[in-house]
């Protein structure tokens, strides 16, 4: 139900920032900021299966043996066996190099339901879709009861882990990620819904698209000074998360990577990043403030659209351009500090600020897009624009200041 939801939406802020405000007559539908067969072992009797070898084209026999406490089994695949203890609810796992590939035909799929899951030392690498084959089916009616494990324990000797392989895992509360891993991989904890914590090991450069998008319970991400990148839409959805502190390691900070972090207070963005890309913010409605690093140079558009509890915003002086809506929607920011070397606020930066009572333009600046001070929604509820009464702009004399100014019917004072 969290995926439909998030996905309605998404396609409803999509339709409606197709144009921030697109022209005098908006199409403003909503306010953007409102807006993601297996069988029980029986105890005493052996249970033989047939599995499907893929890679030989062979079937073979698994061979379980179920005792009071405990099951086992040995699986030609990969060489791996397996132990199930029924009163803790542990699966563990035995594997010496790579884990191989299964469907729904891996050795422990006969056993229903673990919570517990320890993969022990020597296995080197988690597939693609690794940890599918714990999928059950959902009490009728539920969505996000159909995985039920939810403590994952991985050894440091694995180096690799596949995209996808803990996709859907809605009952996972914790997991350990291994020193030696290098990149989290695209939708690696998609939808884990109930994990509430991650430590990012030193080792790791690149966290891909949506590693941790709509871990709706996620409250705390730890990282070492080793991520370089963060790719789109990594912790969109994380509606839980309340601080982020990212290393000055990160370079790149993809689109999106914190849209609907809904609960976000505070965030200290590292100071090697050059860019905030399209819509990283968009909509983090309780994010209060913001640093902007002083190697910025462009802030994308959309990129703190909706963040309404923001106050006051600095612009430092390394940053050449403010994107279309970038601001926008931010409705108790009342300061805004642009210091000299900006050359361009593009199209509705500002738009419906609505404390905003004055901002000083400084000389450097070449072009103010269409309505990027001093206009607002009517109202909440309005489809019509109207000029903010008793706007002022503070600038220099013959400068695009002064011409917006003129052009727009405000308040001009020359500095």
């Amino acid at each position: 139900m969290k995926r439909i939801l998030i996905l309605i939406a998404s396609t409803i802020m999509i339709l409606t920032l197709a144009s921030c405000s697109d022209t005098m007559g908006l199409n403003k539908t909503v306010e953007v900021n409102t807006i993601p067969n297996t069988t029980v072992n029986k105890r005493n009797f052996p249970v033989v299966s047939d599995v499907y070898d893929t890679v030989n084209n062979t079937k073979y026999n698994t061979q379980t043996k179920a005792t009071e406490s405990s099951t086992e089994s040995t699986n030609k695949k990969d060489n791996a066996t397996y132990t199930y203890d029924e009163n803790t609810k542990t699966l563990t796992i035995n594997i010496i190099g790579d884990m191989a590939e299964y469907d729904n035909n891996a050795p422990w799929s006969k056993v229903k339901n673990p919570e517990n899951i320890v993969l022990t030392e020597g296995v080197t690498s988690i597939p693609n879709g690794g940890f599918g084959s714990f999928w059950v089916d959902a009490p009728e009616g539920n969505n996000n009861n159909y995985w039920k494990v939810k403590t994952i324990q991985l050894p440091n000797t694995i180096t690799k882990i596949g995209f996808k392989a803990f996709i859907y895992c809605s009952s996972l509360e914790k997991i350990n990620l291994p020193i030696n891993i290098k990149t989290l991989e695209q939708s690696v904890f998609e939808e884990c819904y109930n994990l509430k914590e991650i430590t990012i090991p030193e080792n790791v450069k690149k966290i891909k698209y949506r590693a941790f998008y709509n871990c709706s319970g996620m409250e705390n991400v730890a990282f070492s000074n080793g991520v370089e990148k963060i790719g789109r839409e990594v912790f969109k959805g994380c509606e839980s998360l309340k601080t982020i502190s990212l290393p000055d390691s990160v370079k790149e900070i993809g689109k999106r990577a914190f849209e609907f972090c809904t609960s976000l207070t505070e965030v200290k963005l590292p100071q090697n990043i050059v860019a905030i890309n399209d819509y990283t913010f968009i909509n983090c409605s309780k994010l209060k403030k913001i640093n902007i690093p002083k190697k910025v140079e462009t802030i994308g558009k959309f990129a703190f659209w909706g963040c309404s509890n923001f106050e006051k915003v600095t612009i430092q002086n390394n940053v050449k351009s403010i994107g279309y809506c970038a601001f926008g929607n931010c409705k108790k920011l009342k300061k805004i500090s642009i210091s000299e070397g900006i050359k361009t606020i593009d199209k509705e930066a500002f738009f419906n600020c609505k404390k905003l009572k004055t901002i000083t333009i400084p000389k450097s600046v070449k072009k103010i897009g269409k309505r990027a001070l001093g206009y607002i929604w009517k109202n909440n509820h309005s489809n019509t624009i109207i000029r903010k009464d008793g706007f002022t702009i503070k600038g220099y004399k013959g400068t695009a200041a002064e011409k917006y100014a003129k052009q727009n019917g405000f308040k001009f004072v020359a500095i």
